[in-house]
């Protein structure tokens, strides 16, 4: 019972910050503090770290992937947005297209700048590691835990790469995407005994 308590909770967790990062929380939400100094909007939202077997299991793709394209957003309604275009190189979870749009909330544009502090920020070209979550309700990507679901892939093409990031400090990146599987299934199994009982 412990263990799906604990599980839960951070479901709840990330699924707040994977909403704030969705661009579908509203303005109104008191877990999010705003600040606005001119053209700038800050708005600070607080993401706890969870196990890996739990980020993992939450996810709904874990893909390595290179940063394509950029664009922001600015909705009618809802927190601006930065949607990055991503080719995946290799899926360990979800992820059957070649490649995927991942929106990350704040963006800038000739008026404004909405910045997300704890939201991460991508590179045309550079590697990275994602944990994603797809909203049931619109169907958007964005980054599981914003900034804590995100792995930097260091190294050229032909030489041995490293990952960085919340679970990973300079790990190889295929030990990292394994140790990443066996986490998976250790979750899985964990929630499906828990179900049985």
């Amino acid at each position: 019972m412990k263990t799906r308590t604990l599980l839960l909770v951070a479901l709840g967790a990330l699924t707040a910050a994977a909403a704030t990062a969705n661009a579908v929380q509203s303005a109104s939400n008191p877990k999010v503090s705003r600040s606005q100094e001119g053209e700038l909007q800050r708005i600070y939202v607080n993401t706890p770290s969870i196990p890996l077997d739990a980020a993992a299991y939450l996810a709904t793709e874990v893909v390595h992937g290179r940063i394509e394209g950029v664009r922001a957003e600015f909705p009618g309604r809802g927190l601006a947005r930065t949607v990055y275009t991503v080719r995946i190189l290799q899926a360990l979870k979800g992820a059957s297209a070649s490649t995927i749009e991942v929106s990350v909330a704040g963006g800038s544009n000739e008026d404004v700048t909405v910045d997300v502090v704890g939201a991460p920020r991508f590179r045309p070209n550079e590697e990275v590691v994602l944990f994603l979550w797809t909203s049931a309700a619109d169907a958007e990507t964005g980054v599981l835990g914003l900034q804590r679901g995100v792995y930097r892939v260091e190294g050229s093409s032909g030489e041995t790469r490293y990952v960085t990031g919340d679970h990973a400090q300079h790990e190889e990146l295929n030990q990292f995407f394994a140790r990443t599987g066996e986490a998976w299934v250790r979750g899985q199994a964990r929630i499906e005994a828990q179900e049985r009982k």
